[in-house]
């Protein structure tokens, strides 16, 4: 089992990571999730379908499975919208870092299929096999560094990115919050 480094400097590189990351993909504050959905689908090459789900408390709050045809990435319908993010973040991130999703590739029918059963069964069903320590730490404390990035902004009032109007560039060399 891999174990990432939790010092300072892991935590400096992971920020690095995820601000390279956002770049790549285009993303700017104030982030929108839907929006980050869709330029990761376009990075993978097949669609990302975000799936809110009344999962069970005792269970993972998430989880990515990808298909042939598509990513699919549930998360805790019963949960505040800034957790929701959280948990989002979290399976994009092991998309970004190329981590096994959930220990298992699922079949697209069987997808279908899981769509039409509680969210108990499904945890049941496919559990984290291949749980690794390492890779769990980086995908919550990227999401977490990304998600603090968000709060900062939403909190700052400051104006939304708009690539066409001057005061974007003038907002960003002023220290913007954010990893602009």
């Amino acid at each position: 089992m891999s174990r990432q480094p939790r010092g300072w400097r892991a935590e400096r590189e992971l920020r690095r990571q995820c601000r390279s990351q956002l770049r790549t993909l285009g993303i700017r504050m104030p982030l929108d999730i839907h929006d980050m959905a869709a330029r990761l689908a376009e990075q993978r090459g097949k669609p990302i379908k975000l799936i809110a789900a009344p999962l069970p408390l005792d269970g993972p709050s998430g989880c990515w499975l990808p298909t042939k045809s598509s990513d699919y990435v549930w998360y805790q319908q019963c949960t505040t919208p800034n957790r929701q993010r959280q948990i989002v973040l979290h399976e994009f991130w092991h998309m970004v870092a190329r981590h096994e999703a959930c220990g298992v590739t699922v079949p697209a029918a069987m997808v279908t299929l899981m769509s039409n059963v509680s969210a108990d069964t499904v945890t049941k069903m496919l559990g984290r096999s291949g749980y690794d320590e390492g890779r769990e730490w980086a995908a919550e404390a990227a999401a977490t560094i990304i998600n603090r990035w968000c709060e900062r902004f939403e909190r700052s009032g400051a104006p939304a990115y708009k690539p066409h109007d001057a005061g974007w560039i003038e907002s960003a060399l002023e220290g913007r919050p954010g990893w602009l």
